[in-house]
């Protein structure tokens, strides 16, 4: 039986309304990874068993599309106790572990952002990785071993201070969920948002990571509001990212401009404007 998403209230703005409808239409017809992105909106606002069950429902359907490493990532977050979660985890881990498999740098990702340590024979896999010329595989495993501690996060700083703008956006993106405390390397963070030009596909990113981790109080305001301004032009993908951050500090008022974000033809956008309203509007279980 489908579960019944359905959820007005009478007092509900027009662009809660419309922030609502837009992320369940998401998480009903997006397909593959647009649809676990969808998921994990719906995560983050407290309705983690509701995807559960219908995650589980249609399992054999998803499991069978590129996002597979993400239907078992949605299921391990999801979990209701940790054995549950051990399961897909180590379906997770099956998938790094063979040679032939095309998703296994999302499997160690995920592996990463699910903060698990794996098995002693993930940890000397994702070692090998260390080696290789492919950035995403360098990047992946190097985000796994600092999550695993078996690196030091000095190594993912070295991303941010590349000359490469993907590499930059890369460590951003892997240090806003890894964290950060190291005061030299904060007040690092914030002189290399603030060199980042706004035509930089890394910008977002690191104004966003910035904004996590508190790397300076100072220019927090300015920060947001570049933020704010950069999310209107950039990508799909980096309008989610920005979200995770806006989160954190957006009212209600200031939500509402980001309505228009609903009707973007990327999900990730229209994804990323819901999450935001909802949250700002207290759509939180």
């Amino acid at each position: 039986m489908a579960a019944d998403w359905s959820s007005h209230s009478p007092g509900d703005s027009a662009e809660e309304i419309q922030a609502w409808e837009t992320l369940i239409e998401d998480w009903q017809q997006a397909k593959a990874w647009e649809q676990i992105h969808a998921a994990e909106v719906l995560i983050a606002l407290g309705h983690g068993e509701m995807v559960r069950t219908q995650m589980l429902a249609e399992r054999e359907a998803r499991e069978a599309s590129p996002s597979r490493i993400g239907v078992w990532r949605v299921l391990a977050r999801t979990a209701r106790d940790a054995g549950e979660r051990r399961h897909w985890v180590q379906q997770i881990e099956k998938v790094f572990a063979d040679q032939a498999a095309p998703d296994r740098a999302q499997a160690i990702e995920t592996m990463a952002k699910l903060k698990e340590t794996g098995s002693p024979e993930t940890q000397r896999l994702a070692r090998e990785w260390m080696e290789s010329d492919n950035l995403v595989e360098l990047f992946v495993a190097r985000w796994f071993l600092v999550e695993s501690h078996d690196l030091p996060v000095e190594s993912l700083f070295e991303l941010v201070r590349s000359a490469k703008a993907n590499s930059r956006r890369l460590g951003a993106y892997a240090l806003a969920r890894v964290g950060l405390t190291d005061p030299e390397l904060l007040r690092e963070l914030a002189d290399c948002t603030d060199r980042e030009s706004d035509d930089s596909v890394a910008a977002p990113y690191l104004v966003a990571a910035a904004l996590t981790l508190s790397a300076d109080p100072g220019p927090t305001d300015s920060w947001r509001a570049r933020l704010v301004r950069l999310t209107a032009v950039a990508p799909a993908n980096a309008q989610l990212e920005a979200a995770r951050a806006m989160v954190q500090w957006m009212s209600a008022e200031n939500a509402a401009g980001l309505a228009p974000q609903l009707k973007a033809p990327g999900v990730d956008s229209r994804l990323g404007a819901a999450w935001v309203i909802l949250h700002a509007h207290g759509r939180v279980r």
